[in-house]
Parts: C-alpha cells; sequence; structure tokens
C-alpha cells in the first residue's frame, strides 16, 4: 500500500489540479477517487471523469469485471479500498506538513459555531486553513487536508471532527495528528451508532487519548465536569465563567437578548443569540488569547460577527412574528437547549411587558436506534409541561406518538404544514424553528 500512496502523492503533488469524488465538480487534472457508499458508488462516474479531465482514477478491485476500462488502462489504479486510500495519502500529506499547528474541534453540538468564530477571529490576524462547512466525517476531514493548499504559508488548521459510531474519532485523530484539541460538550446524538450515552462520552475523549499520548494541549472547559474527569495528565489551557482560577475567566454580563462577555475588564459584545453559545464563544475568545490575538481584535470580530446557516438566526417576518430558526442540527440534548433557551426570552419578554403569543415548531431527530420513541415522546412531555402556548410537530417520528393535547398539533411530513399554515397563517408570535437539516425546516418561514 505504501508504494500506492507514494505514487499518488508524487502525482498529487506535482502534476494534479487537486482530488475530486464528485464527477460533477472535477477540475480538469484532478485525481478521482470512485468512493463506494451504501446510497452511492463513484465507480459508475469514472466515465464522466476521465471525460472531464482526470489524469488518474482509484478504484476497487471489484469493479475491473463490471466496468470496462481497457482504453483508459494506463490512468487506473484498481485498489482494495479506494477510501481507505484516500485516507492514507490525506495522512501522508499530513505528515509531511507536521510543522503547521492543527486544531481540533469535536462535540455533540457547537462544533461548526465555534470554529466559525475562531475563523472569523483568526481570518484577518493569521494566515488559516480551515473546515469548510461541516465536511468532518471520514470523508470530508482527508478532502479538507488535501486541499490544494500552500502548507508553507499557514500559521495554523482548524478541523472539526464528527462521529456518528464508534471508532470515528480514533481514526480521524490518526488522519490529521492534532497538536490542540477542543471538545465542546457531550449529549444524546448518533445513539444509533453509540448505543449509549457513555459510548459518546468514550469516542469523543479518544481525542483527548491522542493529546495526552503525543503530549499535545487541549482547551479545557472547567465548568463542564466530564471534560475535567477524563482530561487528567494532560498539558491544557482552560477557562470558565465560574472558576475564576482558570487560565482565563470570562464573566458573563447579559445574554438577552445578545450575549455579552467580560474578560479583565474589557467589554465583549456579540450578535449572537441562545444560552447555549455562551461556552461556544468563551471557548473562541480563549483560543485566540492562547494564540497572542489581542483583545480588540477579538472584540472586533465577534461584535460584527453573524451567525448564518441557519443556526441561531433571528428573523423577523413580514407578518409581525420573531422567528428564531435554529434548523441546521437537531438531537435531543440541543433541542431541549434550544427549548429552554426559547422559554428563557419569552420570560424576559413578559417582564419587559411585551407579551407575545408563542409557537414552537419542532421536527423528527434521527439516528436516535432502540431509544428513539424515549427520546421523542421525552420532548413531546417537556413541550406540555411549558409554557409555550403551541407546538406544531413534524416528522413520521412525532405523528406516530399522537398523543392528544390541546396546544399540540402533529404534521405527517412539511408541506402538510406549510398547507396548514397558508390556510390559518400566524401573526404577532414568537415562533422557535428546531429541526434536523434533512427536514429544511428553513422553508417555513416564507410561510411565517
Amino acid at each position: 500500500m505504501i508504494n500506492i500512496i507514494k505514487y499518488l502523492y508524487k502525482i498529487y503533488i506535482n502534476e494534479s489540479s487537486g482530488i475530486s469524488i464528485d464527477s460533477r465538480t472535477l477540475v480538469s487534472g484532478s485525481i478521482f477517487f470512485g468512493l463506494q457508499g451504501v446510497n452511492y458508488n463513484g465507480a459508475y462516474f469514472i466515465h464522466e471523469a476521465l471525460s472531464k479531465g482526470a489524469i488518474i482514477v482509484v478504484i476497487n478491485h471489484n469493479f475491473k469485471r463490471i466496468i470496462n476500462l481497457d482504453k483508459f488502462i494506463n490512468k487506473i489504479i484498481y485498489v482494495y479500498d479506494s477510501l481507505k486510500i484516500l485516507q492514507f495519502l490525506s495522512m501522508y500529506h499530513r505528515i509531511q506538513n507536521q510543522h503547521v499547528p492543527l486544531l481540533a474541534i469535536t462535540g455533540t453540538n457547537g462544533k461548526t459555531t465555534t470554529k466559525d468564530l475562531l475563523v472569523n477571529i483568526f481570518m484577518n490576524n493569521i494566515n488559516i486553513h480551515f473546515t469548510v462547512g461541516n465536511m468532518n466525517s471520514h470523508i470530508g476531514v482527508p478532502l479538507t487536508l488535501l486541499s490544494r493548499v500552500d502548507y508553507n504559508g499557514i500559521d495554523l488548521i482548524i478541523l472539526e471532527l464528527g462521529a456518528s459510531k464508534i471508532n470515528d474519532i480514533d481514526l480521524l485523530c490518526k488522519i490529521c495528528k492534532p497538536d490542540y484539541g477542543y471538545i465542546t460538550n457531550f449529549g444524546y446524538a448518533h445513539i444509533q451508532g453509540f448505543y449509549t450515552f457513555e459510548n459518546i462520552v468514550i469516542e469523543k475523549t479518544k481525542l483527548y487519548f491522542f493529546l495526552r499520548r503525543n503530549e499535545k494541549l487541549v482547551f479545557l472547559n472547567m465548568d463542564d465536569n466530564t471534560q475535567l474527569l477524563n482530561s487528567q495528565d494532560i498539558n491544557s489551557y482552560s477557562f470558565s465563567v465560574l472558576n475564576k482560577k482558570a487560565d482565563v475567566y470570562i464573566k458573563i454580563i447579559s445574554y438577552y437578548p445578545y450575549i455579552v462577555l467580560s474578560l479583565n475588564e474589557d467589554i465583549i459584545y456579540t450578535n449572537i443569540l441562545g444560552i447555549y453559545n455562551i461556552y461556544n464563544i468563551c471557548a473562541a475568545i480563549t483560543i485566540a488569547t492562547y494564540f497572542n490575538i489581542c483583545i480588540k481584535k477579538i472584540q472586533f470580530s465577534l461584535k460584527y460577527f453573524q451567525a448564518n446557516n441557519n443556526r441561531s438566526q433571528l428573523i423577523f417576518s413580514n407578518k409581525k412574528n420573531n422567528i428564531f430558526l435554529d434548523a441546521y442540527n437537531a438531537n435531543f440534548t440541543s433541542i431541549i437547549c434550544s427549548i429552554k433557551n426559547f422559554l428563557y426570552i419569552l420570560d424576559m419578554n413578559k417582564k419587559d411587558n411585551r407579551y407575545v403569543r408563542s409557537l414552537c415548531i419542532i421536527g423528527d431527530m434521527y439516528e436516535l436506534g432502540d431509544m428513539e420513541f424515549f427520546f421523542h415522546v421525552s420532548v413531546l412531555n417537556f413541550l406540555v409541561k411549558s409554557s409555550i402556548n403551541d407546538v406544531y410537530l413534524i416528522g413520521e417520528k412525532f405523528y406516530n406518538i399522537n398523543k392528544y393535547y390541546c396546544k399540540i398539533k402533529y404534521f405527517f411530513n412539511l408541506n402538510i404544514l406549510i398547507n396548514f399554515l397558508t390556510h390559518y397563517p400566524v401573526y404577532n408570535s414568537f415562533i422557535l424553528i428546531k429541526g434536523s437539516r434533512k427536514l429544511c425546516l428553513e422553508k417555513l418561514v416564507m410561510y411565517l
């Protein structure tokens, strides 16, 4: 295998325009990997990739007899597992550039927000290379590392590490070899792949194991007991909003409507909503200070940071509704956090004598395995006991519960709810929209 990796790497460095796994976006001169997954098979797009100018195609052996590629024989490399070759190639590339420090961020919730905050702070101060979007998987991380970047001009690499099953973080650490690490939190997500909450903790803290073994450094939230328990005997740089003994002590000034913090008497204003974002901001401040970014630059970056991609966005509609849109991702932990934050905002409005009717729109959760029914019922019960006026639940999983409560309405899918809203529009309300990316709940905004 090492000979194939070295051969491909030589072509990648000296001849190619980059790496591609998608023939639709392939750039001429690319090395094309025909990856095989449950719902896709890149091998069937090899002819298209070659016609667009792929200089080398890497394909699994088992397609040698199925697809006639005799006339391209000099451009085809047959391997046992094209995905593993892609991963090993990225690992080899990382080893060649290990002089560039790399920060890995993982956790159940808040990875992308923390990364985006850091990118916003660092971008005008040091040269960085970072995860774009949520390319944080066993495919996304290798592709990010193999982006056509001159690492000699890079001061820091920032990568998200996502995990949906056991051993994901272990693999990604071996590939990217982080020098620094941060775990945002531990929550209930991808239970279908992890089986238990304990396994989630074990998997996420494999980042700590790698950093400990290689004498690297972890950024540590001292207010998280699970982080404290699992990060013993690791070099650390800590932060806290409760413990003044932390390396970076940050005070909470306000979290309504936007989060305001203080570091050493310097006030840090933000345009960021959501109590659950406090620690994401604190982590970004802490990491930035560790890399010697001055407080004025941190203040400026956070003051003008705008949440996007349907994450914690406040939208004012033509129907005079205030919509809190948080529909990029959802799991049990993040849904409960969003609802609690929503309730807090409602309470603050009541104290200001600005009472508005409240509506909570929640979509199905996925990858919960045997815990699926339990978690959906738990969310339902939490909503029933809350002070929220109306609740719309979307998706087959919620629909199948179908317990009658006067303020709960069930909708089998998004289109049915959209049809309902056209006949029964909502006005002058404060609305929370929370759901998984798969449901595309942001489409509701135009009907609210």
